[in-house]
């Protein structure tokens, strides 16, 4: 039997497929509607994707091969050399233990290995959650893998909750320094307001859910979320087993007024203040464990420098309100870059109430007015003798 694929459609089935199984191997499902579907499990989740075929025999059952990811990925560098497109041929043999896929003149053999034709996921159950903008999704879990931590535990994970009441999606990211949380509206598939809010982390591994899509569509089970893309990609992240943080307690307690009733407030330019800081930190040794940046406002500006014996510094254009001239801030410098790099706007607002407290990072919109969708949370460093 021999079955005909765009060269396209299938170098993307098979560089999205091996993405979790380069070492083992890939489904193949020939469906009686014209449609193949490519399908792979490994240690991260599952990716399947979906591709048009005509084939030169009727087929009217499913039909599942299970093909060498090794070999699959051979191929797909070998067409990827030579600029492939248009259709390709993959020829399967009854009883064969390879197939070829021929291409012009190029003929490319991939092994087809013995296998129950079923993934572990098959056997879980998925129920709808809704969908979201792909891109607003994506940068969600990007800014919250930006803070993650290297330990173990729920600080090297993302926190997703779906409130299903508020339609909402909120994801959170701390390595216990710096905690970044993000609400995420979503559309619901059906009225869901009375269904239990799910909360479950997951390990970042935003390389391996990059596709072109306007949307994902969500779905979970009790072991793991699924996305589903425009184009035809599917793709599950298990669920970890982790006890999450209580980061919703940790947002109230920084932001109790008893705590902030002598806070100060600096509304400074992003993109000024980063690479003003990033100028003053250049100058202190990369091997020093004193990585600390100050920001003291000076005369109705804020002063940024390095603790350091030579720094460079500079005065930044500053709003401040309820702010003592003098007042100075010391960052960890690495958490600092943490909590401004997760800022979304062109101007954040600092709140600070003392080096016991808390440090918030707000974004401003572009009104003056404070966009509440993200809470950014990170601390001061003592002062160093």
């Amino acid at each position: 039997m021999n079955i005909t694929i765009n060269c396209a459609d299938l170098q993307r089935a098979v560089e999205w497929t091996t993405k979790v199984s380069r070492a083992d191997h890939v489904l193949m499902d020939l469906g009686t509607d014209g449609y193949a579907t490519f399908r792979a499990e490994g240690d991260i989740g599952m990716r399947s994707h979906r591709v048009g075929y005509r084939s030169d025999t009727d087929i009217t059952d499913k039909l599942t091969y299970s093909f060498s990811s090794p070999h699959l990925i051979k191929m797909q560098s070998a067409l990827s050399q030579k600029k492939a497109d248009g259709p390709i041929t993959i020829r399967l043999d009854d009883n064969a233990r390879e197939a070829r896929a021929i291409y012009a003149y190029m003929n490319i053999p991939i092994a087809i290995l013995s296998s129950a034709g079923k993934l572990p996921s098959d056997n879980e159950k998925f129920n709808p959650v809704g969908y979201v903008d792909y891109d607003e999704w994506m940068e969600t879990l990007r800014t919250c893998d930006h803070v993650t931590g290297s330990q173990h535990g729920a600080v090297s994970m993302i926190d997703l909750t779906f409130d299903y009441k508020n339609s909402v999606i909120k994801a959170m990211g701390t390595d216990k320094f710096t905690l970044v949380a993000i609400t995420l509206p979503f559309q619901k598939y059906g009225d869901d307001s009375d269904k239990e809010n799910s909360r479950f982390l997951i390990q970042p591994d935003l390389g391996s859910l990059r596709a072109k899509s306007s949307r994902v569509y969500l779905e979970e089970s009790d072991e793991s979320l699924r996305v589903s893309y425009d184009d035809g990609e599917v793709a599950t992240i298990r669920k970890q087993s982790a006890k999450p943080l209580p980061w919703e307690k940790i947002k109230e307690a920084a932001l109790d007024e008893e705590a902030r009733k002598d806070e100060m407030k600096f509304i400074i330019d992003v993109n000024d203040l980063a690479v003003s800081s990033r100028i003053a930190m250049s100058y202190v040794d990369p091997t020093s464990t004193r990585q600390i940046l100050t920001l003291k406002l000076d005369d109705d500006r804020i002063a940024v420098s390095a603790i350091s014996t030579e720094t460079a510094s500079d005065k930044l254009i500053v709003i401040a309100e309820n702010a003592t001239d003098g007042t100075i801030m010391r960052f960890a410098y690495d958490e600092f870059k943490k909590a401004l790099d997760s800022v979304a706007s062109d101007r954040v607002e600092i709140r600070y109430a003392g080096d016991d407290a808390p440090v918030i990072f707000e974004q401003v919109k572009p009104t003056g007015d404070i966009d509440d969708s993200a809470f950014i949370l990170t601390k001061t460093s003592p002062e160093i003798n």
